[in-house]
């Protein structure tokens, strides 16, 4: 019967053993625009959190830490957009969330003159370390 349902010990994954992996489209939105009205700061104070709370080195928070720097941002999530949103970060089910990952995903793709910089400054270290 647990084979079936599912143990429920995992909250990643529904009763089928599938992953739930649509994009929270209105979640992440909500976190962008929580970060935008900060200004530019929004993302940098994002990331010092993040490697704040990320003791180890290891580019990951679990359950806690993340709430925790969604907090200390003034995000103001309700349980199920956290669960929501956590439940996509959390791919592989391990209980941590990635930071690339995370902001790549808030932030969206990088366009034109930033999208630029970014090839041009990959490429003098490329060459530098080349």
């Amino acid at each position: 019967m647990v084979a079936i349902r599912g143990s429920g010990n995992n909250p990643n994954v529904n009763p089928s053993f599938g992953l739930n992996r649509d994009p929270p489209k209105q979640i992440l939105d909500k976190i962008l625009q929580s970060l935008q009205a900060q200004g530019e700061q929004g993302v940098r104070h994002l990331s010092q959190l993040f490697q704040k709370m990320d003791k180890n080195g290891n580019g990951v928070l679990d359950r806690h830490e993340i709430q925790w720097v969604l907090r200390s941002l003034g995000m103001k999530l309700n349980v199920a957009e956290f669960e929501r949103i956590f439940k996509f970060f959390d791919k592989n089910g391990d209980g941590v969330v990635s930071y690339h990952e995370f902001v790549c995903s808030v932030r969206g793709e990088l366009a034109g003159e930033k999208l630029d910089l970014v090839h041009q400054l990959a490429q003098r270290v490329a060459n530098v370390n080349g």
